[in-house]
Parts: structure tokens; sequence; C-alpha cells
């Protein structure tokens, strides 16, 4: 799953706020992360219009806040497990090193500009 996959599901789970109004990147955008972070369930926010930035210029913030959900969907894991299942399932993961994979600048996906 890639970014733009997790977003649809984020969204279609009701956990992502896409703000349009303009927010300055300079501490209001911080702020109102911050004050989302600390709600629990406090929502993943899709900044769509950032003061003195291009236009499609976009910043996603509280990714997985407080939000099993989302946590769970990060990782691949089932979104009903309990907490106590999501700790054992991702002590498994840190268990199974995955060698890196060497990739050209050019070719690496997090370079990629739509």
């Amino acid at each position: 799953m890639n970014l733009r996959d997790w977003l649809d599901r984020v969204n279609g789970l009701g956990e992502l706020k896409v703000i349009t109004e303009e927010v300055d990147w300079d501490e209001e955008l911080a702020a109102i992360t911050y004050m989302a972070a600390k709600r629990i369930g406090g929502p993943a926010l899709l900044f769509d219009n950032i003061k003195d930035s291009p236009k499609g210029f976009r910043i996603l913030s509280n990714i997985l806040g407080s939000s099993q959900r989302r946590i769970a969907l990060a990782l691949g894991f089932p979104l009903q497990l309990t907490t106590r299942d999501m700790i054992k399932r991702t002590k498994d993961i840190f268990n199974r090193r995955i060698p890196p994979e060497i990739v050209e600048k050019k070719d690496a996906l997090v370079n990629e500009i739509l």
C-alpha cells in the first residue's frame, strides 16, 4: 500500500480532516497539529493551502496520532485488533529484519512530485 492508498483508506474510516483554509506554515500549522494530537482519536490532518507555498503543495500531519486503526492500517494489521495483539504483532515485525534495498535517487518514489 502506498501513501495515496493509505490516505484513501483513512478518509474512508472518517479519520482524515482535509483543511482547505490557508494555514501559516510558521507556528499555526504546528499548533493545529498539536491540538489534534492531544485529542483521543484526533484525525490525520491534510493541509491543502499553505501560506507562501505553490498551489498543490500539501502537508500531512498527525498521521498516526492516537488512532489504533490508523496504526493498524499502516502496519498492515486487521483494524479490529486489540492493543495487546497489536503490540505482540509489532514485536514480531521487529524480530524479522529485512535487508535494505538500494534504489537509485532518480527511481526513489519518495522523490516523486505529482
